[in-house]
């Protein structure tokens, strides 16, 4: 990974807009930094040592301090080093007319920056959490959850009764967890140096009437987490895309479960309307495709449907072969479990392991 020098400190009068635009600046990854040095090239000159740096560390990592095989790798994308030195540098301001893009204005929406930031809850209530099983850092991150939700919310509109309220609680957990496994890593190299400064007589202190972490927590509140992202660009930009895709994936998944619901009752189970969604599982695959993931959904009914955000076009080839094998002299009877393939994803019926 390349190393994102540290974050140039921003007076309280430069504000919300200004610091946003810094972190979108540094969290830009090196596709993108490569096409803003060809849209712009920067003049010849010394290349800047944090870009020999880079290059330099990007070199060892990809080819062992092999040259010829570097500058192949180099040759692959349409570069040489020249071009990767200027690409590998500081990264050009952001145009300030250009609207900021939509990972920083869920971060902006969600912390309320500019109306001088949330304030943070060390015990906070809501359907995200689990008190049996706390994440690191959750109350810092929850705001990005809640605004989430109500996104999705005013998205989906009446759509959004077709979950329980255990089933919304499982689709949102999973974005906290996510949003945990991004943060919480930096969030606490963050904590052990702000204990370390309490240690040496800094700034920081616990609260009066709780711990070290509380307090580290409570700081965080109003502008303390836009000041941790200016640090952290890069979990900035991850945080964002990940609420931002939460949001798109899980009105998608509504807006899909409204619309085959009909075809669910009468090919998945028997023609019983199935009722709403009590229960969600949001473990049963990885994500990908920008964000989506397979879901197992547990209707009032009892019946149970397993959601996939892609085509299923191979489900269905391979019951017309379960039936020709079933067709044939001693043939074979395989348990094909019932779908409904649709070109952008499909249902499956729910079969439990053997």
């Amino acid at each position: 990974m390349l190393a994102t020098p540290p974050a140039p400190r921003l007076a309280p009068a430069a504000g919300t807009e200004r610091a946003l635009r810094e972190v979108v600046r540094r969290a830009r990854p090196f596709h993108e930094r490569l096409h803003a040095a060809r849209a712009a090239p920067v003049p010849p000159g010394d290349p800047s040592p944090a870009a020999l740096k880079r290059l330099a560390t990007w070199r060892e990592t990809l080819s062992r301090g092999d040259d010829a095989a570097f500058n192949l790798r180099l040759a692959w994308d349409g570069l040489d080093e020249a071009a990767a030195l200027a690409a590998m540098g500081d990264a050009p301001a952001e145009d300030g007319d250009a609207p900021l893009p939509a990972w920083a204005q869920v971060l902006r929406g969600a912390y309320a920056w500019d109306q001088g930031g949330v304030t943070l809850e060390l015990a906070p209530d809501d359907r995200a959490l689990d008190a049996s099983d706390p994440l690191p850092f959750e109350p810092a991150l929850l705001p990005l959850v809640r605004h989430a939700r109500g996104q999705v919310e005013r998205a989906c509109g009446p759509a959004s009764t077709l979950l329980h309220a255990n089933a919304h609680a499982a689709l949102e957990r999973s974005l906290l967890k996510r949003l945990a496994s991004l943060c919480a890593k930096a969030l606490f190299a963050r904590f052990s140096a702000a204990r370390a400064m309490r240690g040496m007589g800094g700034m920081f202190a616990p609260a009066a009437d709780g711990t070290a972490y509380d307090a580290f927590v409570a700081s965080l509140g109003g502008g303390g987490m836009l000041r941790f992202f200016s640090d952290v660009p890069v979990a900035a930009r991850l945080a964002g895309t990940a609420t931002l895709q939460w949001i798109d994936t899980t009105a998608e998944l509504l807006q899909r479960l409204g619309d085959d619901t009909p075809r669910l009752r009468d090919e998945l189970f028997g023609g019983a309307a199935p009722g709403g969604v009590r229960r969600l599982r949001c473990d049963a695959a990885d994500f990908h495709g920008g964000g989506r993931s397979v879901y197992i959904l547990e209707f009032e009914s009892g019946a149970r449907a397993v959601y996939k955000p892609r085509p299923l076009a191979l489900e269905p080839a391979f019951a017309g072969l379960a039936a020709w094998l079933a067709a044939q002299p001693e043939g074979v009877e395989l348990r094909v479990p019932a779908v409904v393939a649709l070109p952008t994803h499909g249902w499956l019926e729910f079969v439990e392991r053997a």
